[in-house]
């Protein structure tokens, strides 16, 4: 991404420069996985290249205050057997990668199975700096009539260095799949901070989603079915905040979005038929003021630095944001940005944003976009 502009916008709403290709050399598919500032003011994205005969790799490419690229990719082998992988950017310029990984347990137990979720952090010069694997399981698969294994890694990460790697540990029969939800917190060096736990007990054919909270927290969005229908409920740990609802309440509608704040409380955007609206929620999870209302259905929001929030709302084909303050009050105009599907936000540290999405190209080709508003 070759960006150019002015300095960061203090007020008002933001502009949309050119949208980019990332790698625009790179044939077959590429996938993004993760946006994200890297210090002192610069910022990575980080994607899922498979060249269709079965290699993949994950890689990284860094941008200086500018938007020019620095040095050479960062590039990981990653195994996609067993579903895709997660990554974060880190402040450092470097990258935590998650990947579900099973094996036969050795030449001599064949039957038996180890699953587990590997863990690598690379720093900012590429240098692997831990490589470890979490959440192991074994199973004996002679007469088994449910398997136990590991699967759907996330990753996030905070500004401070230090990622959260959440996991699904399954029990699959013939009923279907029955998940717990797991999480090990990581400091920035890659090394384990306490024990893996359960944060968790997911529903049948359930999952997940991770979301840090500025203030060092995360919350734990998990999906239920209940009467044909699928709800959201949010869970926060660590002194991350969520929308504390009104007793008897089933959930959040399946594509709300909860978005932790600077201050330590939260915005909820709700879609609403073809339209949307946003509510603030203060650190105690109680509703702050009176909301507002989004001109078409919320797909995306980013917190910024400042307090406040940008929404994206419309379709891949065709999204426009607004930027808020941390009142709630609209900044400027609404404005159109290019990007479409899997859109990822970033607050940079100058006070820009970094917009990233795949691109269909047609034929298995995809491609990773990405954009800078200032």
């Amino acid at each position: 991404m070759n960006a150019q502009g002015p300095s960061p916008v203090a007020s008002g709403s933001f502009t949309a420069e050119p949208a980019a290709a990332v790698h625009p050399a790179s044939a077959g598919r590429q996938r993004l996985l993760a946006v994200g500032a890297t210090a002192p003011a610069g910022h990575a994205i980080a994607w899922l290249s498979e060249d269709g005969v079965g290699n993949a790799t994950v890689q990284l490419r860094r941008f200086e205050a500018r938007g020019q690229a620095l040095g050479s990719d960062i590039v990981v082998g990653v195994d996609t057997l067993d579903g895709t992988p997660a990554a974060a950017v880190l402040a450092d310029g470097g990258m935590a990668v998650a990947s579900a990984i099973a094996r036969p347990l050795s030449v001599d137990q064949p039957w038996i199975t180890r699953s587990a979720i590997r863990v690598q952090r690379l720093d900012g010069t590429g240098r692997e700096a831990a490589d470890l694997d979490i959440g192991v399981v074994q199973q004996n698969r002679i007469g088994a009539t449910t398997m136990r294994y590991v699967a759907d890694p996330a990753v996030i990460r905070w500004d401070h260095g230090g990622f959260l790697v959440g996991w699904a540990l399954v029990e699959e029969d013939a009923n279907g799949r029955l998940p717990q939800f797991w999480v090990q917190r990581f400091n920035g060096d890659g090394q384990p901070v306490g024990a893996p736990s359960m944060a968790a007990q997911g529903e049948s054919d359930s999952g997940f989603r991770l979301t840090a909270s500025p203030n060092g927290g995360w919350l734990l969005t998990t999906t239920h079915r209940i009467m044909g229908r699928t709800f959201l409920r949010h869970h926060p740990f660590e002194g991350a905040s969520a929308p504390t609802l009104p007793a008897g309440a089933i959930g959040l509608a399946e594509d709300s979005l909860v978005v932790p704040l600077q201050a330590g409380g939260s915005v909820l955007l709700s879609p609403a038929k073809v339209y949307g609206s946003w509510q603030l929620y203060g650190p105690d999870g109680r509703a702050q003021g009176g909301g507002g209302a989004l001109p078409s259905v919320p797909v995306a929001a980013t917190a910024l630095s400042d307090g406040g929030f940008v929404v994206f709302t419309g379709s891949a084909a065709q999204l426009e944001g607004q930027r808020f303050d941390a009142g709630g009050q609209p900044m400027g105009t609404p404005f159109a940005v290019a990007a479409g599907a899997n859109l990822q936000g970033a607050s940079l540290n100058d006070g820009s944003l970094l917009l990233g999405w795949t691109v269909d190209r047609g034929a298995g080709d995809t491609d990773v976009m990405a954009q800078r508003l200032r």
